[in-house]
């Protein structure tokens, strides 16, 4: 994602990661390079309430279901979870449109196809154990800050920005660790482990992905460019 002032040169992304793909670029090389966290799109007001363990069920993939969401390498995941003695009776969800090729949907995953608005899903978002942002390629995600943003942990891979916005206490996974991805359900799979990790996971939110610290960041960055500029006020 990138944002070009109208009045100068610099630049404003939302990861280092981002930041430094975008160095090279012609219209960008030579130029300030400003980073800026990324907030969740959803309305404060429309967060439910944080969901305890005797709520948490579930674990879910949103959006669109492109190669990018590493679909296949889940399900393996998903498959040995199932099989292995930490299953809780969980689901995984699939949440959304995209070019699915499996014809026949491993044992307790459901695919929810189709477009939706958050109204529909946030009840049924807040309440996982986790969400799945486990992508083979990324820059940053929408769903891991909503993720977060709602109370729940993501998963994340190492790769884009994701790192980036990952909470410690749960660190990205190899894109093809199928054994990694495997003990993570394992370990959410508890209820009240969930419910500690997405506990986590909104205080992380809260302290370096709200819509206040964006804008206190975005404002520090505006402010700059004005006074480098010439400009009285921003």
């Amino acid at each position: 994602m990138l944002f070009r002032s109208l009045w100068s040169p610099p630049t404003i992304t939302y990861s280092n990661y981002a930041a430094i793909t975008v160095a090279t670029r012609r219209d960008v090389a030579g130029t300030r390079v400003y980073v800026v966290p990324l907030c969740s799109d959803l309305d404060s007001a429309l967060v439910p309430p944080f969901v305890g363990p005797d709520g948490r069920h579930d674990f879910v993939v949103a959006g669109r279901l492109n190669s990018h969401k590493n679909i296949d390498v889940i399900l393996k995941a998903w498959q040995r979870h199932v099989d292995g003695g930490s299953w809780r009776g969980d689901e995984l969800l699939l949440i959304g449109d995209g070019p699915l090729t499996i014809r026949t949907l491993p044992a307790y995953v459901r695919w929810r196809p189709g477009s939706y608005r958050y109204a529909d899903v946030v009840s049924t978002l807040a309440a996982a154990k986790g969400l799945l942002a486990h992508y083979r390629s990324a820059s940053q995600s929408g769903v891991q800050v909503l993720s977060m943003q709602l109370g729940v942990m993501p998963i994340a891979s190492p790769v884009g920005g994701l790192p980036e916005y990952q909470p410690s206490i749960v660190p990205p996974i190899r894109v093809d660790d199928v054994a990694g991805l495997t003990a993570a359900f394992d370990d959410l799979a508890d209820p009240w482990t969930a419910t500690l990790r997405g506990s986590a996971a909104a205080r992380h939110y809260a302290d370096q992905f709200s819509v206040d610290r964006t804008v206190d960041c975005l404002l520090s960055v505006l402010t700059e460019v004005a006074h480098r500029t010439g400009k009285a006020s921003v």
